[in-house]
């Protein structure tokens, strides 16, 4: 599902961020360089690394990826499945879509890949609805949970 005036600027990982250049230098023959989000999708796959999972309903979600991107997380998984209570999801729903529009705002060309895991079949439109512009410039993508063959086309319609 898409909105006008949804689109994401291009953005890049590169490993080992974190490190003072001179330390990179001295630790790689040739420093890690700049994978970008639009850029071969293989390639993207590899530099995700370990990925870390944080509850879309917890408090300060912006300031925790901004932190642990500083540590070194190169990619950080908002999740509205697993980790919130049914009864929570339209709050966490919001404190994601807010959290993008502060890593938005924020500007760190050095902040983790932030994906947005969906909870079930309808999230996926209720979160483009509560998107800004802004914030759909700090996402990178969607992970579906449970997607198989019979789930498969009902998941890809919503993210056409």
């Amino acid at each position: 599902m898409s909105r006008p005036g949804l689109t994401a600027v291009p953005r890049a990982v590169r490993h080992f961020h974190h490190l003072a250049a001179a330390d990179r230098a001295r630790l790689f023959l040739a420093e890690p360089g700049e994978i970008r989000v639009d850029g071969d999708r293989e390639l993207l796959a590899t530099a995700l690394g370990a990925t870390l999972y944080i509850p879309a309903d917890r408090p300060g979600l912006a300031d925790t990826v901004l932190r642990r991107s500083a540590e070194g997380i190169t990619s950080v998984v908002l999740d509205l499945e697993d980790a919130v209570r049914e009864s929570g999801i339209e709050e966490a729903t919001r404190n994601a879509v807010g959290a993008l529009d502060e890593l938005a705002a924020a500007g760190d060309p050095s902040t983790a890949l932030v994906f947005l895991r969906a909870r079930g079949m309808g999230c996926i439109p209720r979160i483009v609805e509560l998107m800004s512009a802004t914030a759909a410039d700090a996402l990178t993508g969607l992970v579906i949970p449970k997607f198989d063959g019979r789930t498969a086309e009902a998941w890809l319609t919503q993210t056409a």
